[in-house]
This record gives structure tokens, C-alpha cells and sequence, in this order.
């Protein structure tokens, strides 16, 4: 599965603060922000290079305010014409503030065909703001369920390691209220591979899991609408901190991760378990995936379902109902206390 591509278009000069907060939204989502400060430099028009990338994107985002620009304009139809998803923000004026005519006329015509014309679903979301932190949480929920309702109509398959940990990075970030991990031997004790070398030498799409694994425990902690529950096997993880010599490490992760489920009162929960996977399996609100691991590569079956979702969700509770000691995880591991 290639990354979503996401498509930001407003007039630059207006919203420069707006289009900064898109970018590092669809970022931390794990997705790819198409905008005009990260083109390459192209010998075609600009305008002809912009719309080529609505053409390459997967949703479209139109932030406006109070000009609309005929390129921006032109992006917009073109999204249109290609049956593109689009999410529209617009900024809502304080006194003295007026919009121009032309894009006043836009919304207008915006309003009068949503109550008639077919074409208007491809509008599936539509949003005033009036701070740049309230854009920030509409973009992130737009965006989130957008791409969740594309996913919902199909099945993802990846073959490849570093397309399983983008997947699983992406289904990470876009958790709100669970987020449930099994792994035989977890990121979360280890680190990711390879253990001993430093940040900036590591695989980059294992370390970007680790980190957005690690942020979403965090969260959970002080979040009491959150639960988290990450499981792993116990002689699997032996063996693996037995051939690397990380016992030491192992420890002072436990020892952190447990202090973490204790000040949650167990919302986050870090247990062992003897059941045996292929491959990791990862749930979130609505979207699962499970690896069926080989030498090299992995084979994920991923989809956005709710129902298949919730079901994966109560095996998950009843293998991490077990309220475990550091001690007893440590001892499990052959690790001295």
C-alpha cells in the first residue's frame, strides 16, 4: 500500500499559517502532504504541475478565506473532474473583514448544489473555523475519517517489511479511543532493530513505529478515553533478549512501561501471553491489520471494519485481563529483578 496523498490548495499569501498546520497534520498521520513549498522544480507550468499532483492525490483539502484564487479555482475543478474526496475549510471573518465577490459567489454556488447535484457528495466534509487550533483538530478528523471511509471499501495487502510498519504507523496515528498491539517480541521492550545501534542509523519506517507507539502510550496515560494493550510472548522475547544480551535494557523498559500502566490505573495494559502469532496484529477505533510474517518480507490483511474490529478488541481484553506484576514479567523472561 502506497502512502495517501493529500492535496492542499489556498491561496498561499492568505493562509501561510494554515497551509503549515495541513502539512504537519497529514504528516503526523503518517500520509503525504502534496503543496506547492514541496514541488520539485518542473520544467512544465506551474499551473499545469499542480494539477497533475490533484490528479496523483487521494483526497483534497481547499482551505479558503477571503479571495479564491483561479488557480486555486482551476485545482478545485479538477478534483472535481477526477471524483477526487474533498474537505473544505473555510475561515470565518471577524468585523471588518469581507470576502471577495468571486469567492462569495463560490459558496454560494457550493451551498445551492448541495441540497441537488450529484457531483456534491464528492464534498465529504465541510467545515468553519476560527482558530488555528480548531482547524487543526478539523483537519485531523476530516482527514481521518475520509481516508477511513476509502479504506472501508477495500482490502489492503502489503509484501513487504517496510510497507507492514507504515501500515501499522498509520493505524497508530489514527486511533483516538483503543489501540491494541501484539507482537512477538514488542517494540516497545526492545526498541526497534537493529537494538544496538544508534537512532540515526536505524531503519527508518522501524523506528517511525516505535516512536508513534511509544507517543500513543504516552497519550493514554493522562487520556481517559483512551485504553491501550499491547501483548507479546514470553519465551519468544526471552530467546530474542538472550541471543542480543539485552536483559538490561529489557529491564529498565519494563520498569517504565508497568509505572506507566499503574498511573493509568491499568488503561494501558503491558502483558505477556502464550499464544503464538504469525505475525503482528494491530486494532484500532475501527481499523485492524494482521501480518502473516516470512524470511524477508510479510503479508498484511488490513481493512477499515468495525464489526471485525470490535471482535479482535474482546480477544485482545481477554488475553490482557491479567493483571501482572514487573517482577513476574521479568521472571517470565529470566531476567534477575
Amino acid at each position: 500500500m502506497g502512502k495517501i496523498k493529500v492535496f492542499i490548495s489556498s491561496a498561499l499569501d492568505e493562509l501561510e499559517y494554515e497551509r503549515e498546520i495541513a502539512t504537519r497534520v497529514i504528516r503526523s498521520l503518517g500520509f503525504e502532504p502534496l503543496v506547492f513549498e514541496g514541488f520539485p522544480a518542473m520544467s512544465k507550468s506551474l499551473e499545469d504541475a499542480y494539477v497533475d499532483e490533484v490528479r496523483a492525490c487521494d483526497v483534497f483539502v481547499l482551505i479558503l478565506w477571503k479571495d479564491l484564487r483561479p488557480a486555486v479555482e482551476r485545482e478545485y475543478m479538477e478534483a472535481m473532474r477526477g471524483n477526487k474526496s474533498i474537505l473544505i475549510f473555510v475561515k470565518m471573518l471577524k468585523e471588518g473583514e469581507q470576502r471577495s465577490d468571486r469567492l462569495q459567489a463560490f459558496l454560494g454556488n457550493l451551498k445551492d448544489k448541495s441540497e441537488t447535484a450529484s457531483d456534491a457528495g464528492l464534498v465529504r466534509f465541510y467545515k468553519h473555523y476560527r482558530s488555528l487550533a480548531d482547524l487543526e483538530e478539523s483537519l485531523r478528523d476530516g482527514i481521518v475519517g475520509e481516508v477511513n471511509r476509502k479504506l472501508a471499501r477495500m482490502m489492503i495487502t502489503t509484501s513487504t517489511r517496510q510497507d507492514m510498519y507504515e501500515l501499522g504507523v498509520s493505524i497508530t496515528l489514527a486511533a483516538r479511543k483503543r489501540l491494541y498491539v501484539a507482537q512477538q517480541t514488542p517494540s516497545l521492550l526492545f526498541g526497534p532493530r537493529d537494538y544496538l545501534m544508534p537512532e540515526t542509523e536505524k531503519v527508518s519506517y522501524e523506528l517511525a513505529f516505535y516512536r508513534a507507539l511509544r507517543q500513543w502510550v504516552a497519550a493514554a496515560v493522562d487520556d481517559k478515553d483512551r485504553e491501550c494493550i499491547c501483548l507479546y510472548n514470553a519465551q519468544s522475547s526471552k530467546i530474542e533478549a538472550e541471543k542480543h544480551q539485552l536483559q538490561d535494557r529489557v529491564k529498565v523498559n519494563m520498569n517504565a512501561l508497568k509505572r506507566q500502566e499503574n498511573q493509568s490505573g491499568h488503561r494501558v495494559r503491558f502483558s505477556s501471553t502464550l499464544t503464538r502469532f504469525s505475525g503482528p496484529i494491530a486494532v484500532g477505533d475501527n481499523w485492524f491489520a494482521i501480518w502473516v510474517m516470512g524470511d524477508e518480507n510479510a503479508v498484511a490483511i488490513s481493512s477499515v471494519s468495525e464489526q471485525v474490529s470490535d471482535a479482535l478488541a474482546g480477544i485482545f481484553r481477554q488475553l490482557g485481563s491479567r493483571i501482572t506484576t514487573t517482577e513476574e514479567l521479568l521472571k517470565e523472561l529470566g531476567i534477575a529483578i
